[in-house]
């Protein structure tokens, strides 16, 4: 019962240490932020205009090159951070302080 109750609390204390340093991230690096902090309708209205311009985006578009470039240009990037998380924590000794940093750099891989 004792190891259980060790290994959830630092699951715990590894979640709300990533989701503070997400949001400082976010906030200093300007990232675009998750819906967390919206109205259900301001997300109804923005899902609305995002179909709009979604609708007008395709009938402007030729093919599919677009696309096909913004899923190359996530795939790199996430590759990018996945290796470097990989190489990183290779030299992380603490279990814990390596945890947490895996799940700071992996919570970027979309």
């Amino acid at each position: 019962m004792g190891p259980a109750l060790l290994a959830l609390s630092e699951q715990l204390l590894v979640v709300i240490v990533v989701r503070g340093l997400r949001r400082q991230a976010v906030k200093v690096l300007h990232l675009p932020r998750n819906d967390q902090g919206k109205s259900q309708q301001e997300k109804m209205e923005e899902t609305e205009k995002e179909k709009e311009k979604a609708a007008v985006n395709e009938e402007q578009q030729e093919g599919t090159g677009l696309r096909v470039r913004h899923a190359v240009t996530n795939f790199v990037i996430s590759s990018a951070l996945a290796y470097l998380d990989g190489r990183l924590c290779r030299h992380i000794p603490n279990t814990l302080v390596r945890r947490i940093v895996s799940g700071f750099l992996l919570s970027f891989v979309e």
